[in-house]
């Protein structure tokens, strides 16, 4: 096996204590550590504004870190390493008049070393339109909503994915993806995903106001915030407690909304006139809370859900 194949064989991404400031000194990350390994899958989760985008861009050598280091296998990030990465965006960045085919074939082609063949191009091509379910709108135009019909927003994402994975990337680095890959390094930014697909996390890094909140097992930071006083409630998405936490919103407030909203209703129920359940709704006290808490109740789900 050669230098080059033994570097490549087990990739690991990681980054070491990246802190970044804009150019009027202002913090956004601060001090974040973290490893991204072979065929494990990093989610990298916060609240919007927390910096999840600027610390992908910085993995992705897109942006430069102010302090800190990145590294693969050990070694410091150089422009011949960046080979190695794929990063799809948030936007999709798409021709709107080729097809879906043709923006795969062309990032292959100029993306390609020299020394593959058309054969073999052609052959990566078909791999990824069957692996990322893109044979129904090969021949599709990518299109634009605005001006020309066209795929839609997650078939865009997919069309994306496999314009980077088509080149054989050794780490995946993807912005709010909808789709990934088994066979790489995988690291992707995600503001609240499903209960379902947070289960299927093998690592998690939670960024607040640019700070690590935890770092590690996926699996295993329900327990942790649970030994340290946030256990979450049953049948609650772990993602959306996650970021509750995150945004400063306490969860037992809302759980505690409910149970009087249940026990409000039921005592309206059981008053027999009208006059008694006017009487009833004009008693402020019969209210689970407060308007201002309500609004700032209110206000967090809003932030929360990008509104």
């Amino acid at each position: 096996m050669s230098q080059h194949e033994n570097f490549i064989a087990d990739t690991l991404l990681s980054f070491h204590d990246i802190s970044w400031k804009t150019e009027d000194g202002k913090s956004i990350l601060h001090g974040v550590s973290g490893v991204v390994q072979a065929g494990k899958v990093m989610a990298i989760m916060g609240a919007s504004g927390s910096g999840k985008t600027t610390l992908l861009q910085i993995l992705a050598g897109q942006r430069q870190q102010s302090e800190g280091a990145v590294r693969i296998n050990g070694e410091d990030m150089n422009r011949a390493m960046k080979r190695y990465l794929g990063m799809v965006p948030q936007e999709d960045v798409l021709l709107p008049t080729v097809t879906v085919e043709e923006a795969i074939s062309f990032s292959a082609a100029i993306r390609m070393p020299s020394n593959v063949s058309e054969e073999e191009r052609k052959q990566l091509v078909e791999q990824q339109v069957a692996d990322l379910g893109l044979q129904s709108i090969r021949s599709s135009r990518i299109g634009d909503p605005r001006r020309r019909k066209g795929i839609s927003g997650g078939e865009k994402k997919r069309v994306s994915i496999a314009m980077e994975m088509v080149h054989r990337p050794r780490v995946l680095l993807l912005d709010e993806p909808t789709s990934g890959s088994s066979n790489v390094a995988v690291a992707f930014t995600i503001h609240q995903p499903s209960s379902r697909d947070f289960h299927l996390f093998d690592k998690l890094l939670l960024l607040s106001e640019g700070r690590t909140a935890y770092y590690g097992s996926a699996r295993g930071a329900l327990a942790h915030f649970e030994a340290v006083g946030h256990a979450c409630p049953e049948f609650t998405n772990p993602a959306e407690f996650f970021l509750d936490l995150l945004s400063g919103f306490d969860v037992v407030l809302e759980e505690e909304l409910e149970q009087a909203e249940e026990q409000r209703s039921r005592a309206l129920q059981r008053a027999s006139s009208s006059a008694d359940k006017r009487k009833f709704l004009a008693n402020e006290e019969n209210f689970a809370t407060t308007f201002t808490e309500q609004f700032v109740l209110l206000f967090s789900e809003l932030r929360l859900e990008g509104v």
